[in-house]
C-alpha cells in the first residue's frame, strides 16, 4: 500500500513539474524601461530623499521664512499641518498641496513655505535619482516663532 501511495505521488510530481510552463525575461532594450519610470512616483524608494543640509537646518529654514499669519497670531493659534510634495530627479520641489491643515490662514503659509524651500537630495532607487512622494508637518507655534523673530530684529 505504501509503495502503491509512493509511486502515485512520484507520478504526480513528475507530472505536474512537466506541465509547467517555462517562461523566459523578452530581451527589451532597458532604456525603454528606463524613460516610463522617469515619471513614475515613487513612496518607497532605496534610499530616500532629505534636505541637503538635513532636517533639523531645514526646521529652522521653516522657522525664519515663516510669515505666521496675523489673525493667526491675535488668536493664538498653533497647530501642525502636514504638506504633501513630489520631490524631482533633480531636487527640486512640485506639486505642492495640503495634506492636512488646521487653519485657512496658516494653511496656505504652510503650502506657500513648502513651494520656496531650497532643493533637496533626491530618492534613489537602483543607483538612480527619481521622484519621490513626500509629506512633512509644518508647526506653527508662537513661542518658537516669536523667539526666532526676536533675534533678527
Amino acid at each position: 500500500m505504501r509503495k502503491t501511495f509512493l509511486f502515485l505521488f512520484l507520478l504526480l510530481l513528475l507530472f505536474l513539474s512537466l506541465n509547467q510552463t517555462i517562461f523566459a525575461q523578452s530581451s527589451r532594450d532597458t532604456t525603454q524601461n528606463d524613460s516610463s519610470d522617469y515619471n513614475k512616483v515613487f513612496t518607497v524608494v532605496d534610499q530616500s530623499a532629505e534636505p541637503i543640509d538635513g532636517m533639523t537646518e531645514l526646521n529652522k529654514w521653516l522657522i525664519q521664512n515663516m510669515q505666521y499669519p496675523e489673525g493667526a497670531r491675535r488668536m493664538g493659534l498653533e497647530g501642525i499641518n502636514f504638506v504633501k510634495f513630489i520631490v524631482e530627479p533633480d531636487g527640486s520641489i512640485t506639486n505642492v498641496m495640503l495634506s492636512r491643515g488646521f487653519d485657512g490662514a496658516c494653511d496656505r503659509e504652510a503650502v506657500r513655505l513648502i513651494s520656496i524651500m531650497p532643493k533637496w537630495k533626491p530618492g534613489m532607487q537602483g543607483g538612480r535619482p527619481v521622484r519621490q512622494a513626500y509629506t512633512i508637518p509644518v508647526r506653527f507655534r508662537l513661542d518658537v516663532w516669536e523667539q526666532s523673530h526676536k533675534k533678527r530684529k
